[in-house]
């Protein structure tokens, strides 16, 4: 996609993706490395709010899923401002990550990801996935990082996995 965007004269990105079949990490670094570093992409993930069934985008005009749109903004005179705000109170202990790959988490200080999240949520766990979008996790690389906030896509009751929205390590 980000060799398909004319370069000239661009100044911003804007990217809109079906928020349960991409993984947003690596829809970034990907776009990014096509991009001049003087362009920054902002977007989001389509969301279907706590039903985790299906999400659409319109590009020409008709609903598809699994689909990635980009809109590029062009001139020397447009100037793009963009933020970020979280709100969200982490609950529970730290835990270290123990086994995951790409944005799937598979365990949490030894023990599967599912029970251990399912138990920390309580009687919400009857409703997942749907719960899941009130109660994201917070991941930290180090002690000194303040945190990334990942949205669980899915959970997988066979594996005891959560997949999220955007790569761990």
């Amino acid at each position: 996609m980000g060799k398909s965007i004319d370069q000239e004269k661009l100044v911003h990105v804007m990217v809109l993706s079906d928020g349960l079949k991409v993984n947003g990490s690596q829809l970034i670094e990907g776009l990014g490395k096509h991009l001049s570093v003087d362009v920054g992409p902002t977007g989001g993930l389509a969301g279907d709010a706590d039903r985790f069934q299906q999400t659409f985008l319109y590009p020409d005009d008709q609903a598809q899923e699994g689909v990635i749109v980009a809109i590029g903004f062009y001139g020397s005179s447009l100037k793009i401002g963009y933020g970020s705000q979280g709100g969200w109170t982490p609950f529970g202990l730290s835990r270290s990550i123990t086994r995951c790959k790409g944005n799937v988490l598979y365990e949490l200080d030894g023990q599967p990801a599912l029970n251990l999240y399912k138990e920390l949520l309580g009687e919400k766990a009857k409703e997942l996935p749907g719960s899941s979008f009130y109660f994201p996790l917070s991941y930290r690389s180090n002690q000194s990082n303040p945190g990334i906030i990942r949205t669980i896509l899915a959970i997988d009751e066979k594996e005891l996995s959560l997949t999220l929205a955007g790569d761990i390590n």
